[in-house]
């Protein structure tokens, strides 16, 4: 209507499951008739793209995020204690109650634990519940929403995500920047993130009894998480803030110049 030059939408999810359907039929139009550029920020979601919308991979660039890398630390742990730590909304895509199934059973193995959920979201009642009701309330720290997040992922040991899809979850590349090893389910773009076995464990979305066993070989092998998360600090020098907005930048340009 304003007769912008550039139009641009940023997928920032599996494309099936970024917008409502109405919302979907919208942006198919916009895309194949407004001159709409869809940016995707990782392969999975560019593929979801093409599939969901019928586009050519061409006309969908691909812009990683990025995180102000700088700010994360990784702080000396002491030994003993093992910090989980889960950073994301309450809401049905992230799965917490299948991580408080997870945690149950991973305290019951491994007593000296605790996972620090940070957050806030329609579902955080119902998760308190369940933390309640499992009887780990003393080991289950809710954060709330912080804006000090990086202090809080540099007292933990590893990320746990139980997401049944993302797109390229930002707080995964934090945790990796502060030298964190992740278990994760297969979710979306994590396994663009998560290197199976180098700076991580990947399972199966919802597979409870692998995911336990992967975080329990973590705490028992103090020497491979802390290689991981070496690793993990190395991969998240590819996701910088600064590289993400050259990236745009250099897009803008690109097809203001095609609009000349």
């Amino acid at each position: 209507i304003c007769s912008l030059p550039v139009r641009m939408h940023t997928v920032h999810n599996i494309a099936r499951n970024e917008l409502p359907e109405l919302y979907q039929k919208i942006m198919r139009f916009a895309y194949k008739h407004l001159h709409v550029t869809p940016v995707a920020i990782n392969e999975s979601v560019k593929k979801s793209i093409e599939e969901n919308y019928g586009l050519s991979s061409e006309h969908i660039p691909l812009i990683k995020n990025g995180v102000d890398i700088t700010k994360f630390y990784n702080d000396t742990k002491v030994k003993g204690k093992i910090t989980l730590i889960n950073v994301g909304r309450f809401s049905p895509q992230k799965n917490h109650s299948l991580l408080i199934e997870c945690f149950k059973d991973i305290a019951e193995a491994c007593p000296d634990t605790e996972l620090i959920l940070v957050g806030e979201g329609e579902l955080k009642a119902d998760i308190q519940a369940k933390v309640n009701a499992a009887g780990i309330d003393g080991k289950v720290i809710f954060a709330g929403n912080v804006s000090n997040v990086e202090n809080y992922l540099a007292r933990a040991d590893v990320f746990v995500m139980s997401s049944d899809y993302e797109g390229l979850p930002l707080s995964v590349i934090e945790a990796m920047a502060s030298g964190l090893p992740v278990v994760s389910t297969k979710a979306g773009g994590v396994v663009d993130l998560v290197h199976d076995g180098e700076n991580g464990i990947l399972v199966d979305v919802g597979d409870k009894d692998n995911f336990v066993g992967a975080v329990l070989s973590l705490i028992k092998d103090r020497e491979s998480l802390k290689k991981m998360g070496e690793v993990s600090r190395a991969i998240a020098e590819g996701y910088s803030v600064d590289k993400m907005v050259r990236d745009y930048e250099n897009l803008y340009r690109k097809k203001l110049q095609v609009t000349k």
